[in-house]
């Protein structure tokens, strides 16, 4: 782009990571005068070839590169231009090249009239703006020495934000049974350090990264301020009780993992917000009906676990999220036609089992994944039927479970994948992949080293089945059998609630009548 002028991709408007990676250098686009990169992710240093493409370094050049993640010390080689407005503050930056701060012309003249201050504040100091901007808007000191800032050109003092921290910590214990937790070492502790409470992580320069307290006996319900904590990435609280809510997720601009697999969980209403998420896990909750189509706006995703719970109908066309590495939906009661999946040229696992999804494998099924890829495809237990395509034949690497579905055959070319099953293919070839019908092979339907092999059935019309079973015959009674147990389950849970109600009401009513408090 040799007529480049100007590049404006700020994230200032929209909650989520923006950009990320290696900042780039610009080094070939000779007429660029201004780089505006804010609130975006950049990380590493500032390359030392950063804008050296630009031919006139005595024109003005505007660059903003505020609240990412960069780090080092801002190179000498940049001190070619004449009236370079840089904005650095809010990331983690160490240091400056002495020769910037001779610049006098920078940052409009302020560098001439307050030295380095005009371009970042020092260590130990901040202010609202990063940088000394005005005869008045001086770097003020942190007072708290031991808690001192350690980047240049920070906006706030450390001391400060992590009293904001601690406070919201202490409505968090509070708010979940925090006396009852497994683990609380040194939780509410005055003189401990916050970094320092079981479960807590803090990113260099020391305000919280990490809350990692699963199955640490939590309950009620976490505070929304959790979501105020500025540089949250990672929040960790699966298998406890608790009762979760997403309202003010979209604050936490910096969070990538949310892990609340066996809470309890619901309902997924303002989950969309989550913008820069990368991994969710909601696996083992009490979610249902149809799949929640706000996830479908969480483009970042790279890692989404859903399995074991109640969602029911078709799954939607999730083309959306391109950078999907791993889906789990298994265990559910999904159904309608097997979804080809054929333009997520990332998803290198797609575990669908245990659902009631139908038809035959689309021929075009992960047609965009690159062949060289290792992948991982679970479609067992389902209600699948026809040939197992020779088009899955491209990839060399691949884990397949297609057990106890209606599966016909198996294409022959794949029966040559040596490398399939972690080589049980190999070894037994198309046994590797299914026994065939007339056979069965408890628990995995096929071959295997794991001493499975497939044993005579005369009644086993289908590839793959793990019982010596009419398979349709098993799934229909199956089917009528969840359906009676449920009917009964619903009736005891009403009969329970009846009698549990009469319960309290009686106890309140012999209170009453007594006269005691309640």
């Amino acid at each position: 782009m040799q007529s480049l002028e100007s590049i404006f991709i700020d994230h200032f408007t929209r909650p989520g990571t923006g950009l990320s990676g290696p900042l780039p250098s610009f080094a070939n686009v000779p007429l660029l005068s201004e780089v505006y990169l804010n609130s975006n992710t950049f990380t590493g240093s500032i390359p030392i070839d950063f804008l050296s493409g630009i031919v006139d370094s005595s024109r003005r050049i505007a660059v903003g590169l505020r609240a990412n993640r960069i780090e080092g010390t801002i190179p000498g080689e940049l001190a070619r231009f004449d009236r370079l407005n840089i904005d650095l503050t809010d990331n983690w930056i160490s240091g400056i090249n002495p020769a910037l701060c001779s610049k006098s012309k920078w940052m409009d003249g302020l560098v001439g009239s307050f030295g380095c201050d005009a371009i970042l504040c020092p260590m130990a100091s901040a202010n609202r703006f990063g940088r000394r901007t005005t005869n008045s808007a001086i770097c003020h000191s942190c007072s708290e020495s031991a808690l001192g800032n350690t980047y240049l050109g920070t906006v706030q003092c450390l001391f400060d934000v992590k009293a904001k921290e601690r406070a919201i910590l202490t409505k968090f214990f509070n708010s979940c049974g925090g006396k009852k937790w497994l683990k609380s070492d040194n939780w509410l502790n005055k003189n401990v350090d916050i970094c320092d409470w079981y479960g807590i992580s803090c990113k260099p320069g020391g305000s919280i990264q990490a809350i990692l307290l699963g199955s640490n006996n939590l309950s009620g319900s976490p505070p929304k301020e959790l979501f105020d904590i500025q540089n949250l990435q990672w929040l960790w609280l699966y298998s406890n009780p608790i009762s979760f809510n997403f309202a003010g997720i979209e604050n936490a601009i910096h969070l990538e993992s949310l892990l609340l697999g066996s809470t309890g969980l619901k309902s997924l209403k303002g989950v969309h917000g989550a913008f820069g998420l990368k991994e969710l896990d909601i696996r083992f909750n009490s979610l249902s009906g149809p799949f929640p189509t706000e996830l479908l706006q969480l483009v970042n995703l790279e890692s989404l676990l859903m399995s074991s719970n109640s969602l029911t109908g078709s799954i939607p066309d999730m083309t959306a999220l391109s950078n999907l590495r791993i889906l789990q939906l298994g265990s559910n009661f999904f159904s309608g036609k097997l979804r080809p999946f054929a333009y997520m040229g990332s998803l290198v696992t797609l575990d669908l089992s245990g659902n009631k999804l139908s038809g035959s494998i689309p021929r075009n099924i992960l047609f965009s994944v690159p062949t060289d890829s290792k992948i991982f495809v679970d479609l067992s237990n389902n209600l699948i039927d026809g040939t197992i395509p020779a088009e899955l034949g491209r990839f060399n690497y691949a884990s397949i479970y297609l057990q106890d579905n209606f599966i016909s055959g198996i294409s022959p070319n794949l029966c040559t994948m040596t490398s399939w099953n972690d080589g049980d293919v190999g070894l037994y070839e198309c046994s590797g992949i299914l026994c065939p019908s007339q056979t069965f092979a408890l628990g995995s339907g096929r071959t295997g080293r794991n001493n499975t092999e497939c044993l005579l059935c005369g009644i086993a019309n289908y590839y793959g089945q793990t019982k010596c079973v009419d398979l349709k015959v098993a799934k229909n009674t199956s089917g009528k059998h969840a359906a009676q147990g449920s009917r009964v389950i619903r009736g005891v849970l009403i009969g329970l609630g009846v009698l549990i109600a009469g319960i309290i009401a009686a106890y309140f009513i012999y209170r009453y009548r007594t006269g005691r408090e309640y």
